[in-house]
């Protein structure tokens, strides 16, 4: 059974490495792979299931994609109002 890992702990991690790579967007892909990374540990718990470490790699991968789109986002709206005003 080596390989066959936990269907949301692969969903988890693709969409944490997706919110890292995928400019704004991406926030929306962080929550989702938390979120999936987070169910597939539980599930991973309960069924004894191969996957656990793939489950903390997406986690991991999401909370830094998020924290990185939210630095984006925040510099983006700051010079966006704050952009100096031609004469």
């Amino acid at each position: 059974m080596k390989g066959k890992y936990n269907k949301h702990a692969v969903l988890g991690l693709t969409l944490g490495i997706g919110s890292i790579l995928i400019p704004t967007i991406g926030i929306f892909l962080a929550m989702a792979g938390m979120i999936y990374a987070y169910l597939a540990k539980k599930e991973i718990a309960r069924t004894e299931e191969p996957g656990e470490k793939v489950a903390k790699a997406g986690f991991i991968c999401s909370v830094i994609g998020f924290a990185f789109q939210a630095v984006l986002i925040s510099v983006g709206v700051y010079s966006l109002f704050n952009a100096p005003v031609a004469p």
